[in-house]
C-alpha cells in the first residue's frame, strides 16, 4: 500500500471500493431503466449478486468466474441456501484456448 500511494496516489483499498461502488451506483441505474439480466464476469466472492437478487425480484443474475472460485462460491451460497433460477454461478476459463470454457 505504501508504493500504491507513492506511485499512484491512492491505496488499493480506496481503488477496490470505490470500483465497487461504482458498479453497484451504475447497475442500479440499468435495472431501474428495464435491465432484467446481469452477467459478472470474475465476480469472485462479491457478495453483488445475492444482494442485487434480494433487492430486484426480476432479476436474473449469473455470476461467473474461473472454475475454482466458482466451485468455492457455489459451496459457499449452496450452504447459506441463497442461489436459485434467479441466482446462479458459472465456471468460465477465460485462460482456455480450445475446449469448454
Amino acid at each position: 500500500e505504501y508504493m500504491g500511494r507513492r506511485i499512484a496516489g491512492g491505496n488499493i483499498r480506496t481503488f477496490l471500493l470505490q470500483r465497487h461502488l461504482v458498479i453497484d451506483h451504475r447497475l442500479h441505474q440499468l435495472i431501474n431503466s428495464g435491465v432484467t439480466q446481469v452477467v459478472e464476469i470474475a465476480c469472485g466472492l462479491s457478495p453483488r449478486g445475492h444482494r442485487f437478487c434480494q433487492q430486484y425480484p426480476q432479476l436474473t443474475y449469473i455470476e461467473t468466474d474461473l472454475p475454482d472460485m466458482a466451485r468455492r462460491k457455489q459451496h459457499l451460497l449452496t450452504e447459506h441456501q441463497v442461489l436459485s433460477e434467479r441466482h446462479r454461478v458459472m465456471p468460465i476459463n477465460i485462460f482456455a484456448d480450445v475446449g469448454e470454457l
